[in-house]
């Protein structure tokens, strides 16, 4: 069974919040908002960057969809695939149309350059992994 991506993303967006507050506001220097929905085994929720915040939110039609095979980010954190590899054997999939996805790939750019950064994330990446399965509370930043 997957673990559950949403509390992680939710905490990393926060941790990038407050450790790293240029790199989070750098996520917001594009005109359009941006919804990704996020398909990780069962687990289905939905990232909305609206123009200077990050929502959590129940699935909705989005901008972008994005498709994980269970446990690849796993298996990207512990670098037993890159994510390159994942892509090429759609253990990750994402659809959207062109300015979506390029949206979105700004977006994990930004975000992951910004959370290497913070000093929590090391602790973070490790609650993650050892985390059992359960539901978020959290659904803002």
């Amino acid at each position: 069974m997957a673990k559950n991506l949403r509390p992680f993303l939710s905490e990393a967006f926060n941790t990038l919040k407050s450790e790293n507050q240029n790199a989070f506001l750098q996520l917001f220097n594009h005109p359009a908002p941006c919804s990704i929905l996020i398909q990780n085994g069962s687990e289905n929720f939905t990232i909305k960057l609206t123009q200077q915040d990050v929502l959590f939110l129940q699935p909705e039609l989005p901008d972008v969809r994005v498709r994980l095979r269970e446990n690849v980010i796993i298996e990207l954190i512990n670098n037993n695939t890159t994510l390159l590899k994942a892509l090429r054997k759609n253990q990750i999939m994402a659809f959207g149309s062109l300015d979506a996805l390029s949206r979105l790939n700004e977006v994990f750019n930004t975000f992951i350059r910004g959370a290497i950064r913070c000093p929590s994330l090391p602790e973070l990446l490790t609650d993650y992994l050892t985390q059992e399965t359960g539901d978020s509370r959290r659904d803002t930043i």
